[in-house]
């Protein structure tokens, strides 16, 4: 690095490092979107999905979240893998850990539905949370139907319909629905909507 900084004028070998490892990074996440992609649009050749796993399970072990989140996809549909669904939970933990909203997501509708996990309503509604902070409108929808339901208490729709409002204006098209359903007057159970795919598209 101190001969490489002797090349670049007004460049310390510190951030000359710093600079490199956030391009590696940049580039290694890019890898783990291209190979995310090959796995969900790829035309169903296991060869291809199985190394795609396998590439993206060592971004995920490198601490990738987008790798970890898509790894976890891959352990959810049996992709590449063998459908697992305490594996999905766990990489989705990692991502989720990280930040990664989707991920986040996910990991409230795996405590939701049980899935590898016992269902674990107030874990559901964490994770929902901290997806919605990060302006994710599915998860605003889905804490409008745990409100709506009154899972934790008696139904709120006052409550409900301020969580779907904020899916609306994230755009949302069943938070809309929700809405002009409720003004209808509606009365039947809402449904809450799936886990997110590689390309966070609602699987319903």
């Amino acid at each position: 690095w101190g001969k490489i900084s002797e090349k670049l004028p007004g460049r310390t070998a510190h951030a000359i490092r710093n600079r490199f490892h956030r391009l590696q990074t940049l580039q290694a996440q890019q890898m783990a979107a291209a190979v995310a992609r090959l796995a969900d649009d790829g035309d169903g050749d296991p060869a291809a999905e199985a190394w795609a796993a396998q590439t993206l399970r060592e971004a995920a072990i490198e601490g990738l979240a987008e790798a970890q989140y898509a790894l976890a996809v891959l352990y959810q549909r049996g992709r590449g893998v063998s459908e697992d669904p305490v594996r999905a939970l766990l990489w989705y933990h990692s991502a989720a850990e990280q930040g990664h909203a989707p991920a986040q997501y996910n990991l409230g509708i795996f405590h939701l539905e049980a899935r590898g996990v016992p269902r674990n309503y107030a874990e559901a509604r964490r994770w929902f949370t901290r997806a919605a902070d990060q302006r994710l409108w599915q998860a605003e929808f889905n804490l409008g139907v745990l409100r709506e339901r009154g899972v934790f208490s008696a139904p709120d729709l006052t409550a409900a319909e301020t969580h779907y409002r904020q899916a609306a204006a994230l755009g949302g098209a069943r938070a809309r629905a929700r809405l002009a359903a409720l003004a209808a007057g509606e009365t039947a159970t809402p449904t809450f909507l799936s886990t997110l795919d590689l390309g966070w598209a609602t699987r319903d």
